[in-house]
């Protein structure tokens, strides 16, 4: 992923990122739904450390692709019922009580986080052993399919315009501020970890 700078400022971008989703997740603690979404940011930050190193490899691929398959799907239900039940959509609890869906985050929000995941799924593959961008020992990518190309091309654009988009969000916003910030970062620095696969 671009040399050992680029190795070392994502591993401690992703870190950061990692221990803010953590941290959400103890003050969401009583919000289940937001806290399932922040332990699965957490997990992608976790993954994308790993991948920005050689030992990623050694790791097997198909539980991280149906990790975040499944995270993106998540994401798509929140979204759809936040469609249909309204943008602070609740659930039933099992005690009667009404739970947020996606407290704060409306379903375009929750749709950027599930583009995000479906990324993942997508670094995952190409970057796993005959996948197209498979690590070797000095960090070499093969090239990429036309339609591994295309989506990466995708994704990339996407994921720069999501976080160029909540970037300007937060600008705007005064309580939830942090948490659009480190979204957008999350957004522009996969973005930034996708193109350099794209050019190989």
């Amino acid at each position: 992923m671009g040399g050992m700078t680029g190795t070392v400022v994502l591993t401690v971008l992703f870190a950061t990122l990692g221990v803010h989703a953590l941290v959400s997740a103890v003050r969401h603690r009583a919000r289940p739904f937001d806290l399932v979404g922040d332990l699965l940011h957490a997990l992608m930050c976790v993954g994308m450390v790993a991948m920005s190193w050689p030992w990623w490899s050694l790791l097997p691929s198909l539980p991280q692709i149906l990790l975040y398959a499944l995270a993106a799907g998540w994401f798509v239900l929140l979204a759809l019922l936040q469609i249909a039940r309204g943008t602070e959509a609740v659930a039933q609890g099992a005690d009667g009580q009404d739970i947020a869906l996606g407290h704060g985050h409306g379903p375009l929000h929750q749709l950027q986080h599930a583009v995000m995941m479906l990324a993942m799924v997508w670094m995952v593959v190409v970057m796993s052993p005959g996948g197209g961008a498979g690590h070797d020992g000095g960090h070499q990518m093969a090239m990429l399919s036309p339609a591994q190309s295309l989506l990466g091309i995708v994704f990339t654009a996407a994921l720069a315009v999501s976080g160029l988009l909540v970037l300007a969000q937060a600008r705007e916003a005064a309580p939830g501020r942090t948490g659009l910030l480190a979204m957008a970062a999350m957004d522009l620095a996969m973005a930034s970890a996708c193109w350099p696969m794209l050019l190989q």
